[in-house]
Formats: structure tokens, sequence, C-alpha cells
């Protein structure tokens, strides 16, 4: 018996010793793909020096002091980003980091350093997003679905818009919307597709993406212009498909059909909210819903795909009959069970809701029988 107790002794500190071995090895794959500038570094720690270089605050210790707890330490940038600043960052950090940010300590003798504590994971296991897949990959050519992220088991998982009627995306200031929708454009464009952004916020957000895909700002006149646009093309797709005896863009094989057509409408309720609007604002919103009405019910047979995303999908943010015709539904988190409704379209069980405290981790339904909670990967920058 006493044998046995030993052989079962040894066998637990192997196998402790291993995956404390595999842990530290994840670690120093996040700090290098870190100090590489390779994961999103929080956009406020990232300085331009006078000779035209990017600087940000690198990670120059990582000590695991067990499985699922460690400290980063990490140096300023002289003269640009004190300590402070990066202590004011460190929900930004913590989103890329993937693990839960637990306090910050001033290393003693050092004024340029800071030593920031992480411990356990929310929710999706012991994994660091260095040790998974953060790449983006080109869209699957026959249904063009996107890796996005992984499911809590760590396997990869896909938007799929073959045969759907649109995607809405809501969420929270910070719950990771834009990362979504960047990772999705940027995946449909390296295949080939037609991409139109109406950036409703006007901020910028999808700057880095103007080489390969065409963006206008959310003003009325403009978003009318391209959603007109992009109507007419759909309805010429349709005219083509009616002369080749085609009923479904989705039938074709993918070298026999154009590419995938896609119209991304962000922050949509400043299209379709016509509360205080002029009475000539009041039209052009009228038209904006009477098109993307449109683009959503005849755009699946077409091969044309609408994104709108909205902070909240509530009837006075976006019409209802409009929020019911678009199929696949996905949000990060939200602040009401109001708000959680409205976007899924359905009451859903609120341990498979998205927490406040967890950017990136989205539920989506309309891709199966059961709603599918995953964690966006960030955007390698």
């Amino acid at each position: 018996m006493t044998k046995i107790k030993t052989l079962t002794n040894i066998w637990n500190a192997a196998n402790e010793y291993w995956q404390k071995r595999q842990y530290a090895q994840k670690l120093s794959g996040f700090v290098a793909r870190w100090n590489a500038g390779v994961l999103l570094i929080p956009p406020a720690l990232v300085v331009t020096l006078p000779d035209g270089e990017k600087a940000f605050p690198r990670i120059v210790g990582a000590i695991p002091a067990e499985v699922g707890r460690f400290t980063l330490r990490l140096a300023t940038v002289p003269g640009y980003v004190t300590v402070a600043d990066i202590v004011s960052q460190a929900e930004a950090i913590e989103s890329t980091v993937g693990v839960q940010y637990l306090d910050a300590m001033p290393v003693a003798g050092c004024p340029n350093l800071v030593d920031m504590v992480f411990g356990r994971r929310r929710g999706f296991a012991d994994l660091l997003p260095s040790s998974l897949d953060v790449s983006v990959h080109p869209a699957t050519p026959d249904t063009w679905g996107v890796y996005v992220g992984w499911l809590a088991d760590g396997t990869p998982f896909q938007l799929v818009p073959r045969e759907r009627s649109g995607l809405l995306v809501s969420g929270a200031p910070g719950s990771g919307k834009t990362v979504l929708l960047k990772r999705l454009l940027r995946s449909w464009a390296a295949s080939g597709a037609l991409i139109a952004v109406i950036d409703g916020k006007r901020g910028g957000d999808f700057a880095s993406l103007t080489q390969y895909v065409k963006v206008v700002d959310g003003e009325l006149e403009s978003s009318v212009e391209m959603l007109a646009q992009v109507h007419e093309y759909m309805m010429r797709r349709y005219d083509a498909m009616k002369r080749l005896g085609i009923t479904d863009f989705w039938e074709r094989e993918p070298s026999k059909r154009p590419p995938l057509a896609v119209v991304v409408v962000d922050e949509a309720q400043t299209l379709l909210d016509a509360t205080g609007a002029t009475k000539e604002e009041k039209e052009r919103i009228a038209r904006c819903t009477r098109l993307i009405r449109d683009l959503v019910k005849l755009g699946r047979a077409a091969g044309v795909v609408v994104v709108l995303a909205t902070q909240k999908a509530t009837a006075d943010s976006i019409p209802t009959g409009l929020r019911d015709a678009v199929q696949i539904r996905v949000t990060g988190f939200q602040t009401t069970a109001e708000a959680y409704k409205a976007a899924l379209g359905e009451s859903v069980d609120p341990q498979l809701l998205p927490p406040p405290d967890a950017p990136g981790r989205m539920t989506v339904v309309g891709v199966g029988a059961q709603p599918v909670v995953f964690q966006t990967a960030p955007i390698p920058e």
C-alpha cells in the first residue's frame, strides 16, 4: 500500500511539474508576442518617438507563481509612458492578456518598473490567447465562414454567413464588437469579398482597412448613396442570375460564382433612429431603413451579406421588423436583461450570456439549434 502511495505521489508531482512547465512556455510565448508588437497593445500606451519609431511598455519579466496565476513586470517608456499610465490601462491590458487582472505593485528602487499580477482566467479554462490561434485566416471558400475565435474547450469557431440573411452584432462599449468586425472584414477581404463600410462612429476604427474595403462616414447623405449603390449592385446580380437560370448564389460551386458582397453599418442606430431628426433627415432615415431591409431580405440568395452593429438592439435603435429579419445575432455583454433579449431575439440561459468583465466573450444565435458562446480572438496588429 505504501509503495502504491509513493508511486501516486511521484506521478502527481511529475504531472504538476509538467503542467507548470507547459504554463511557463505559454507565458514565454505571450511575452514574446507582446514585445514584438504582434498582440494588441492598448493604444493609449503606444507613442511615437522623435525619430518616428513606435514605442510601448515592454515586458521585462514574467513569473508564473502557479498554473493560472503569474506576474508581468513592465518597463515604462521614459518621458512618454509612466507607471501610472500603465496601471491606468490595466483593464485594456487584461483584455489582451486574457487573464483576470488582480493587482499592481511598484518595484522597489526601480521607478520605471511595475509588477502587474494576473490570476484565474475568466471562465474559458486556463488558456492564454498566446496558446490559441489569433491569426487572421482567409474565409472558407464554399461557405465564406470566418474563424473568429474559440469555444470554451479551445475548439476553433467560425461565423458562417452561408444561407443566412444578415448578421447583427451588438454589445456595450468595450465588449469587443469592433475587434469582431475587423476580424470578419479582414478574413473576407483576404478571400476577395467586395466590402463597403458605413462608419457610424466616424472615429477611424476602420481606417486600417481602407486598403481593401470602401469606407464612408456615417453622414446620412453619404450613407444613403452607399446603400443605394449596394442595392443596385444586388439587383444587377439578380438580373444576371435570372439570365443564367440560377436561383441561389450558394448553390453554385465557389469557382463559378462572384465573390461575397458585404455591407457593414456600424452604429446602425444613427441611420435608423429618427428621434429628434428634421423632416429632411427623417426622409433620409426612412430611405436608409428601406434599403437596409431590402438588402437583408433579398441579399441571402444573391450572396450579399448585411452586417449591422449597434450598442443596443432595442426597438428605439433598430426597427423590430428589420431586427427580426436578421438571422445571425451576436452580442457581447449588455447592461440590461431587456438589451440581451433584444440582441438575441430570444430568452437565453443567463449562464450563457457574456459577463461585463470578459471583453471579447460573445453569445451567438442563428448558427445552430442552441446558442453558442465563444471568445473573440484579438487582432494581431
